[in-house]
């Protein structure tokens, strides 16, 4: 990423233009005044997450476009997590652009760390789907964990390791509210005693 100065004999030449133009599309960059404008890649995680006690649930990690030029084979990277919301118990490549290889993922849910580290023999390329990779945890307990990505470097096929820029989500679990029964319609005289038994479920058994 970053600004890298292109140094041509005459520019307005059409060969020499086209062969600009085909440089800047593989990288997916932008021209201007003989310098290229190369974007990094960033990898978020969303910050609108919920979910209930005891569920299942999927958190992505997306991906904004991966230039095909970039040769990225593998990627490494640490998550840091609430231990006492999330137990992580794995990831999932399938259906994502990282389904060409398979992740290795090493879980601490004693301590709220994640590294996953996933290698393949063809290059990443582009943002559809946008998700890079898909991780899966238990819920465990209430409350808002920060989902933390640090240390994400990508390694190309060819050159030196590059560290991509990263957003942090987080996922909110909140309790819920008690459901009571139904009460079927009761009879009682006027002015007598009535007794009901009213029952109740919660679903994290709070009461």
């Amino acid at each position: 990423s970053g600004t890298t100065t292109v140094t041509s004999t005459d520019p307005n030449t059409s060969a020499e233009r086209l062969i600009i133009e085909n440089l800047a599309g593989d990288l997916n960059a932008t021209v201007s005044d003989g310098e290229f404008s190369v974007p990094g890649v960033s990898i978020s995680i969303p910050t609108d997450l919920t979910a209930a006690l005891g569920e299942t649930v999927q958190i992505p990690l997306n991906t904004t476009e991966i230039a095909a030029a970039s040769q990225y084979a593998a990627y490494d990277f640490t998550l840091d997590f609430d231990e006492t919301i999330l137990n992580f118990t794995g990831a999932v490549a399938t259906g994502t652009l990282s389904e060409s290889g398979s992740p290795v993922v090493n879980i601490d849910n004693v301590n709220g760390t994640l590294t996953l580290a996933w290698a393949s023999g063809s290059a990443l390329s582009g943002a559809s789907p946008p998700e890079l990779i898909i991780l899966e945890a238990t819920v465990v307990g209430k409350g808002t964990s920060a989902l933390d990505i640090t240390s994400f470097v990508f390694t190309p096929l060819v050159g030196s390791p590059d560290v991509a820029a990263t957003v942090d989500g987080s996922i909110l679990v909140a309790n819920q509210d008690p459901v009571i029964d139904p009460i079927n319609d009761q009879n009682v005289d006027e002015s007598a005693l009535l007794t009901v038994n009213v029952t109740a479920t919660d679903a994290d058994n709070a009461v």
